[in-house]
């Protein structure tokens, strides 16, 4: 099993910080997972995702089936481990709570793929993630 998590230590940052996290059981304030938390945020490839989740809440929904939607790319970068409070991140979950709280879900044709209204038991999407839905600081639905 070491010469597997070795190689996963080799790998991606965000291949890195879940290996810490997940199969190792390090703490968040473990000197390692600090530094593959800083690494993760500051890679290229994430570092254009959050600038593309900059323009919540994006294209009009025709099908939630489409992995393009910001609405995924958000509850991703939540599974990935970066954390709310990264100012970048800060900024587009600001974005969303405000459509929430306005009772705005973004543009969709189906309703029940966006954001739920706030006074509903919320959910990102169907099927969303635990962590995508408390990440954005919605309650989870019950299912």
């Amino acid at each position: 099993m070491m010469a597997v998590t070795n190689w996963l230590l080799e790998g991606e940052p965000w291949v890195v910080y879940r290996t810490r996290m997940d199969l190792m059981g390090e703490s968040f304030d473990s000197p390692g997972v600090k530094f593959a938390s800083i690494d993760l945020v500051q890679h290229a490839k994430i570092q254009a995702l959050l600038e593309e989740l900059l323009d919540w809440p994006g294209q009009v929904l025709k099908s939630h089936k489409k992995a393009g939607l910001l609405l995924h790319k958000l509850v991703f970068i939540a599974d990935i481990g970066i954390q709310p409070d990264y100012p970048q991140v800060a900024l587009i979950l600001d974005k969303v709570r405000a459509m929430a709280s306005r009772s705005e879900l973004p543009p969709s044709r189906f309703a029940p793929c966006t954001l739920a209204q706030p006074a509903s038991p919320t959910a990102i999407r169907p099927g969303a993630t635990a962590s995508g839905s408390s990440f954005v600081g919605f309650r989870t639905s019950p299912q």
